[in-house]
């Protein structure tokens, strides 16, 4: 235990939270990974895995809320020169991580874990591309002009540089994406202005210098129940060919 413990930085303490044996086996299999070179002059796609069990992969991310299977997907279609770089998200315990899913990661052949200390921005500015369930890094990549790949429905799934995976995709497909960063502000934009009035999370009420809660309470519920009756217009295109 002393071993496993040494080898992560304190911000990621296996045994700060709870002492739970299926914890220690899912640290100790990382830290196989921490004193792996990171070779940034590889070609590879990053995928950065997100926590679990949480809405963005267990709901949002439909039938690929099991992430291995995104990963074996993606694989499939790449050529041997490409790797995947996957990073385990910082947050994220034993639960959901089995012996089978890491099994399940060291058979496909290009995969290659990154240790802890590695930096998502680094790997998002080296990577050919970045692919994810629904993950903010979709998000941070394209502002970085980077070509996303993503397996569930993130709210910028509709925008530029953005391709949603299926059945049907295909390596050429990735390789001929791009992102035009005019284009992709004026999208935003688009987005945004459809969007309604109103905060959903404590966690964004720093942000707001005026906030008043009973005032937000109003405008959420009369935002809900508008939307409800069909007298107020979705943020989102219900029909999901439709452009942002």
């Amino acid at each position: 235990m002393r071993t496993i413990y040494g080898v992560f930085p304190k911000w990621r303490d296996p045994f700060a939270r709870f002492f739970n044996m299926s914890d220690i086996a899912y640290f100790e299999h990382l830290s196989e990974f921490e004193q792996k070179p990171i070779d940034l002059t590889q070609k590879f796609i990053y995928f950065a895995l997100q926590l679990q069990p949480e809405m963005t992969t267990s709901a949002i991310g439909q039938k690929y809320r099991d992430q291995v299977l995104a990963i074996e997907d993606l694989a499939r279609i790449l050529p041997p020169d490409i790797k995947i770089y996957v990073k385990e998200n910082p947050k994220q315990m034993g639960f959901a991580r089995g012996p089978m899913y890491f099994h399940r990661l060291s058979r496909i052949k290009a995969v290659e874990m990154m240790p802890s200390y590695s930096n998502t921005h680094s790997l998002t500015g080296a990577a050919v591309a970045v692919a994810t369930i629904t993950g903010t890094v979709g998000w941070e990549a394209l502002c970085k002009k980077k070509r996303v790949i993503c397996f569930g429905q993130p709210w910028y799934s509709g925008l530029p540089g953005v391709l949603k995976f299926d059945e049907h995709t295909t390596w050429h497909d990735i390789q001929t994406l791009s992102v035009d960063h005019a284009d992709l502000e004026q999208r935003t934009g688009t987005l945004l202005a459809r969007a309604h009035d109103g905060t959903l999370h404590r966690h964004y009420i720093r942000e707001l210098p005026d906030f008043d809660n009973s005032e937000n309470q109003k405008a959420v519920a009369q935002t809900i129940l508008s939307l409800l009756r069909g007298e107020a217009n979705y943020t989102f295109p219900s029909n999901k060919s439709a452009d942002y």
